[in-house]
Order: C-alpha cells, then sequence, then structure tokens
C-alpha cells in the first residue's frame, strides 16, 4: 500500500509467482478397481519382499491443489476531513 494525497489516496498492488500444487500428495488406485469393490493385495508383494509392501500394480499419480500466479490492485479513497 502506498499513501497519496496528504493520505486519503491509498494504492496498493498484490502478487504471487507460483508453480506446482499445494498439499501434494500421491494417490494410487489399482487398475481394475471399480465402485464397491476393494482390491486385494498380497502381504510383501512389493519391490521390498516386506510384510508391510504391498503392489497391486497400481497407478500412482500427484494430486493436489494447483497453485496459479495471480496480480491483484486495490484503490481506498478516504472521504471527509482527516484529524
Amino acid at each position: 500500500m502506498r499513501p497519496f494525497r496528504n493520505d486519503r489516496l491509498e494504492l496498493g498492488i498484490n502478487s504471487e509467482i507460483a508453480r506446482g500444487y499445494t498439499g501434494q500428495t500421491t494417490e494410487t488406485m489399482a487398475p481394475n478397481w471399480t465402485l464397491g469393490q476393494i482390491p486385494y493385495c498380497a502381504s510383501g508383494s512389493g519391490p521390498s519382499g516386506q510384510p508391510t509392501d504391498f503392489d497391486c500394480g497400481t497407478n500412482e499419480q500427484a494430486v493436489g491443489i494447483r497453485m496459479v500466479s495471480w496480480v491483484g490492485a486495490s484503490i481506498s479513497w478516504r472521504f471527509g476531513i482527516r484529524k
């Protein structure tokens, strides 16, 4: 914000240069998944072979809220006599 005309007029500019996603995480879905079914993956079927590693031949993709660049401006005028 920048004041002009004896603090009666204020002009402001805000902006953000952004790229990517916020709250980004990954989502995995089994290729043959259908609504109402729970896919089954054998324990230890993943690449590491650990009991907690599962691999259903899933498709993994990044998901999140897309961030965009923006610019905004504001103008404020104060009426009356300043005290």
